[in-house]
């Protein structure tokens, strides 16, 4: 779900479906609390005319870019220094927690340290195991062995990237199974066209967004990350009712959709320099994007998109929908490739 921004104009509130909402805190912590105090005061106690609109906008603005830069920055420096400290850590087990399961694979919090890694989904290498969104669950599609919130396992520390603050695990058991890990030493170094209609849908519902192409108004390629629902072979985006990518849009329609599942270096001899290859599968697809106005099919949309966030019913409050901008792209050509996968790693 977007994160909320500080404006002047009220459109209500999204989750609690209020059509009339403004927060702050007392005593004040943040600068948007200020401007709401001051105002208080000055209607309640002064009266008089009310206040520049332009110039609270712009306030409003400027305390929605710092807050995000904040958060961002106080997230990037726990997550550095988590994998800092794992970085010293690398091959040691651990016993934790499964604390998030999604496609891509599981989160684990170790309970000695509190430290939040994951383990990707590639990795369980001793079964296919789909995501079970209504039990939000992997479940093995042989075994029918389950990995859910709240399982006890026991993980390896197997890579630490301080570049990238990331770090990976590797499963060792849980819940007394136990599996022999093996480590990859050859890739297929072959590129494979993906044919068949249920693979591709398949890669598609792993990933978590796609990455949007489109073309700015000096002609030049414009890429940008977005949350997505699939439907018979249409995609439905959303964003705010106005700004830069909207207007890109309506001037040039033809977009280009991508999404990347898998992606991993892997190599084919170990000792050898610049054998390292990537493994990944992806698919494309083109068509051009269509603004949805009717409300109803707005509303629909809006259930099919909040189905990646949760399973919970939604209710969409009027202001809220009418500020929303649905985009439609029934896709015109389609195209999937694998890199680096044997053809039995496609089942």
């Amino acid at each position: 779900m977007q994160k909320a921004r500080y404006s002047v104009h009220n459109i209500g509130h999204y989750g609690l479906a209020f059509d009339y909402y403004t927060h702050f805190t007392s005593p004040i912590r943040r600068y948007p609390d200020m401007l709401v105090h001051r105002l208080l005061t000055k209607y309640l106690d002064l009266g008089g005319r009310s206040v520049s609109e332009q110039k609270y906008e712009a306030l409003c603005e400027h305390s929605s870019s710092m807050e995000q830069i904040a958060a961002n920055a106080e997230r990037a420096s726990i997550k550095y220094k988590q994998v800092e400290y794992m970085t010293e850590r690398l091959g040691q087990t651990y016993d934790g927690v499964i604390s998030g399961v999604t496609e891509w694979g599981l989160y684990v919090e170790l309970n000695e340290n509190k430290c939040e890694g994951m383990i990707p989904i590639r990795d369980l290498d001793d079964d296919y195991y789909e995501f079970d969104e209504k039990n939000y669950c992997l479940r093995g599609r042989r075994k029918k062995r389950t990995y859910s919130l709240g399982d006890a396992i026991t993980i390896k520390v197997a890579r630490a990237n301080l570049e990238k603050s990331s770090w990976t695990l590797h499963w060792l058991n849980r819940r007394n199974y136990h599996c022999q890990l093996q480590k990859l030493t050859y890739t297929y170094m072959k590129t494979i066209t993906i044919t068949n209609r249920s693979q591709i849908e398949d890669i598609i519902r792993k990933c978590p967004y796609c990455t949007v192409g489109i073309i700015d108004g000096e002609g030049n390629p414009y890429v940008i990350p977005m949350n997505f629902a699939w439907e018979n072979d249409t995609i439905y985006l959303h964003s705010g009712p106005e700004g830069s990518k909207v207007e890109m849009v309506a001037r040039h329609p033809q977009v280009c959709i991508t999404f990347c599942e898998g992606h991993e270096l892997v190599y084919m001899h170990k000792q050898i320099a610049c054998s390292y290859s990537m493994k990944s599968r992806s698919v494309i697809c083109k068509g051009k994007v269509r603004f949805i106005e009717d409300m109803d099919e707005k509303r629909r949309i809006l259930d099919l998109l909040m189905k990646q966030y949760t399973d919970n019913a939604c209710s969409y409050a009027e202001p809220a929908v009418r500020n929303v901008k649905i985009w439609e792209v029934k896709v015109d050509e389609i195209s999937c490739k694998s890199f680096g996968l044997r053809p039995s790693e496609l089942k």
